[in-house]
């Protein structure tokens, strides 16, 4: 009973709320399983026939098809099975991620000369980005892109510094999908190249029993001082952030016996859950460090 409360926890707060059936539950496994066995080839044996751009765009298209399938369009929206509209926005992710590996070195894209096809199919596949992101993420991250997306195209109306006067709809395009310096820049190649074999390895580990461990471990060293309730907390998040780079399931796993702990023994409740928070957003750092902002802080700065 109490992990199947931990799972739906999950659920909510990852936002998937799907129970999908045998059938579907099917197309997921294949995809997911497709997706873990590409990158570990590629980590395996590196990128021979390949090449960088192609191996980027299908770890972007295979996870935008999971968030199509797996993430409801509305967060809180139950269903049984996935609808035809978000069957359908999957197959235009496969099929654009095809037409992008396909046009990668055709001569109109590496002279900076898009066609009109390239165009549509570039700005249909930045909407269902955004859109897959909102699915996963939520409005804030889409409204913070959107904000930047608008000043591209309004620059030439902003004032001093902020002005500037490139806000072309092709070159926009060209920039953010057929270059290295938007969709397929520094952070989705660390999210490529060693995000996912880091998540990949702690997903393994927390079905095997190692999160859990982990819990019970912490509270068998510390719960018995003074605040033991907290300091288990803070001692069973890192370890759980050891294991997985993902501060919201480490909330979700370990805050759901921390966090009545601490309340029991007199801890505000605002304050039991501010001290697990703090320390599951700070547990993705510890060595190996899983959390995918400490991949792509560094891809940044080198």
């Amino acid at each position: 009973m109490e992990q199947n409360e931990q799972k739906k926890m999950l659920q909510e707060l990852e936002g998937s709320d799907r129970e999908i059936g045998r059938k579907m539950g099917w197309l997921v496994s294949t995809v997911a399983i497709g997706l873990a066995f590409f990158h570990l080839y590629v980590a395996g044996f590196g990128l021979p026939g390949i090449g960088s751009r192609t191996f980027l765009v299908v770890h972007l298209m295979l996870g935008i098809i999971l968030a199509f399938l797996i993430f409801p369009i509305k967060k809180g929206l139950s269903q049984k099975t996935i609808p035809w509209y978000d069957l359908l926005l999957a197959a235009a992710s496969l099929a654009m991620g095809i037409y992008l590996i396909n046009r990668q070195t055709a001569e109109a894209i590496m002279s900076a000369r898009p066609t009109a096809v390239d165009l549509i199919i570039g700005a249909i596949f930045v909407v269902i980005v955004i859109e897959a992101t909102r699915r996963v993420v939520g409005l804030p991250l889409v409204i913070i892109a959107g904000v930047f997306i608008g000043y591209f195209f309004l620059g030439q109306f902003m004032p001093g510094d902020f002005y500037h006067n490139r806000g072309d709809f092709s070159r926009f395009v060209y920039e953010i999908v057929y270059r290295s310096n938007g969709i397929f820049g520094t952070p989705i190649y660390a999210s490529a190249q060693f995000v996912f074999i880091f998540i990949l390895f702690g997903a393994i580990l927390e079905s095997t029993g190692a999160g859990k461990m982990f819990i019970d471990l912490a509270i068998r060293g510390f719960g018995k001082f003074k605040g033991g309730p907290a300091k288990a907390s803070v001692v069973a998040s890192g370890m759980m952030g050891s294991i997985s780079g993902s501060s919201t399931a480490n909330a979700v796993t370990t805050g759901t016996f921390t966090i009545p702990l601490m309340k029991k023994v007199g801890f505000p409740p605002h304050v039991a859950g501010g001290i697990e928070v703090a320390a599951s957003s700070s547990g993705q750092f510890l060595p190996p460090v899983m959390g995918a902002a400490a991949f792509i802080m560094v891809e940044f700065t080198g």
